[in-house]
């Protein structure tokens, strides 16, 4: 049985409907809702009622992080309009639209940036919704914990940390993890494009330590430090990259002859469901491995960020720099041309593999990845992180690597192997950035992005939340 999961819909209405083609079930980790568009400052409830003038603004402060002057524009706005009116009326227009979308079966939770009263009465047959309970799909059984806990942002639902703990120790062990908010690992909850931490929980890391669900899947981080990491055997993993990617992440899951019971505590809904999963051949769950570590290096390089990335984003000629890659090949290529699925040969000495890696671009200055398939390796994540000197005049390159072989090898040969994959890398694209004419690589687009989940207090709820 394949399962499909996505978390930070943020809007995508149209997204979420193909989000469950080639799956038998989709699991939604919430935030459906979009206020405001940190990226395009014309999408959301947010300019739709006050304008892209006002949008921006706020998007100043609040990225500024000077939320009372925040708060008080919110005010000024909101003066002489019955708020919790116009708010709700954006927001039924919204849920419509996307509970409409949801294909049949749907499991899902709430995110910290929906309004749960509301769900109810928008779910429809074939949509599961399900808070501090659990569903058994295939022949694992999925715990659900939605919202996210208490922060100065003041999101429409935020609860108590001991309310959030007691939905957690609701479910008992799992095979599957599933929550809005990330467990409270500093490296999965710091966005790297906000610059700060979101709130993770504790309640989280003490149930996985305790019962090592196989995998604790979580979003709410649009761009984390770390999108993956293990906690002993489980496997967590972000899936909050729905709006930006439009694509979901992908479980097998072995299923049970016969029908699946109906959930724990579920929140059926009222009219047909839209759409249909079709089937594929069963795949069972990934075996859970050790915690894979991860190995990083930094090179600065005399050249502006944009020249830099022009000559990360070039894969076909990525035999002539990288040394480890003998062949490259892009398969795919998303709406502005830039890469999302590569094939490449590999030989690093005590790595040698054919695989194919997904691309995800992170503004103008990150780029990252990982794997799709592979003959040898059961991981390989990576990222390159591009920080501008001198005003721009040159760049500081951090590259992050993690492998993990699905044949036994010393930690010590691995953490090796990385190490040569990384200065290799490095060395070759500083060498080939500073030996390149200057008007010769070009700036890769930045992808839309939508606000973290936590940006949107004063635009959804503002003093009243």
């Amino acid at each position: 049985m394949r399962v499909h999961v996505v978390s930070d819909v943020h809007g995508a209405s149209e997204a979420l409907a193909r989000a469950g083609e080639g799956a038998d079930a989709l699991v939604c980790l919430g935030d459906l809702l979009l206020f405001l568009d940190y990226a395009d400052h014309s999408r959301g409830i947010f300019p739709d009622l006050f304008g892209v003038g006002n949008a921006d603004r706020m998007v100043e402060l609040r990225t500024a992080r000077r939320f009372e002057e925040a708060r008080e524009l919110d005010r000024e706005l909101w003066a002489g309009r019955d708020r919790r009116a116009v708010i709700e009326a954006a927001v039924r227009k919204q849920y419509g639209e996307l509970f409409a979308a949801f294909p049949t079966p749907t499991y899902a939770t709430y995110g910290n940036v929906d309004v749960p009263g509301l769900w109810e009465q928008y779910a429809r047959p074939g949509t599961t919704v399900l808070d501090g309970a659990t569903a058994l799909i295939g022949d694992r059984v999925f715990g659900f914990v939605g919202g996210g806990l208490r922060t100065p942002m003041r999101t429409p639902f935020e609860v108590e940390e001991a309310d959030y703990a007691a939905k957690v120790a609701a479910l008992g062990p799992v095979d599957v993890l599933c929550s809005h908010i990330p467990p409270a690992i500093p490296e999965l909850c710091y966005d790297t494009t906000a610059r700060r931490f979101e709130r993770g929980s504790e309640a989280l890391l003490d149930a996985i330590r305790a019962t090592q669900p196989k995998y604790a899947l979580f979003g709410h981080v649009h761009q984390p430090l770390l999108a993956r990491t293990r906690i002993g055997r489980t496997e967590c993993v972000n899936v909050g990259h729905f709006n930006h990617t439009r694509t979901p992440w992908v479980a097998g899951v072995v299923r049970r002859p016969g029908p699946p019971p109906a959930a724990d505590g579920a929140v059926p809904g009222s009219a047909p469901g839209r759409g249909s999963l079709h089937p594929q051949p069963a795949a069972p769950f990934r075996r859970a491995t050790a915690m894979a570590e991860h190995t990083r290096s930094s090179i600065t390089i005399e050249a502006a960020p944009a020249a830099v990335m022009g000559v990360i984003a070039d894969f076909d000629r990525y035999p002539e720099w990288t040394g480890e890659v003998k062949e490259a090949q892009v398969l795919g290529r998303d709406a502005a041309g830039r890469a999302e699925q590569v094939r490449l040969l590999l030989d690093a000495g005590a790595i040698k593999d054919d695989h194919t890696l997904a691309y995800q671009w992170v503004g103008d200055n990150e780029v990252r990845w990982s794997l799709i398939k592979s003959q040898m390796l059961r991981t390989l994540d990576g990222s390159y992180a591009l920080a501008p000197l001198d005003g721009g005049a040159s760049t500081e390159v951090t590259y992050q690597l993690t492998v993990d072989v699905k044949i036994p090898m010393l930690g010590m040969i691995k953490r090796k192997a990385e190490k040569v994959i990384i200065d290799r890398a490095l060395a070759g694209l500083k060498k080939r950035v500073e030996s390149a004419p200057a008007d010769t690589a070009e700036p890769v687009e930045a992808p839309q992005t939508t606000p973290s989940a936590a940006d949107t207090a004063a635009d959804a709820a503002g003093e009243s939340a």
